[in-house]
């Protein structure tokens, strides 16, 4: 698993809580934040702010990213996108993976290239068994498992 940290000033989170970032960002990037992916973030101010920082560094890089319940049947625009890089039966590996997580946060791809993002945010760490699962991930699904970082600039 590769580890990549970066900061973000605190007037985001700020804004992000307040609800006038999300949708500055989701009007900013209609290919990445779909209104669902805005509806999520609006009803839960307290999360998703690392996912979404995440998603449009990953998408200045030229990349396409999924975020927000890319696996469920009722998101199915994500889902055809997953289901060209994936079988139907490594789908459902992601869906119960060993140890039980949810999948990662972010699935990031371009051409034929594609990873897997965890996101954490600030004291947030990743766990023993999110560890272990991830490496898992990589293993049967041969892809990487990134995890990113968003710290406050002190």
């Amino acid at each position: 698993m590769e580890i990549k940290t970066f900061t973000y000033s605190s007037i985001f989170l700020k804004r992000w809580r307040s609800g006038s970032l999300p949708k500055e960002w989701q009007r900013k990037h209609p290919d990445i934040f779909d209104k669902d992916d805005l509806r999520i973030a609006l009803s839960q101010p307290k999360y998703h702010f690392g996912e979404w920082f995440a998603a449009i560094h990953y998408a200045k890089k030229g990349y396409r990213v999924l975020v927000e319940k890319y696996l469920y049947q009722n998101h199915a625009r994500k889902l055809k996108i997953i289901g060209r890089f994936f079988t139907p039966h490594k789908i459902e590996i992601l869906r119960h993976p060993k140890p039980r997580h949810q999948a990662p946060d972010l699935f990031v791809y371009k051409g034929k290239k594609f990873f897997f993002v965890e996101v954490k945010r600030d004291n947030d760490r990743l766990s023993k068994s999110q560890e272990n699962c991830f490496r898992n991930i990589e293993k049967r699904l041969k892809c990487k498992v990134q995890i990113f970082y968003v710290r406050a600039k002190k």
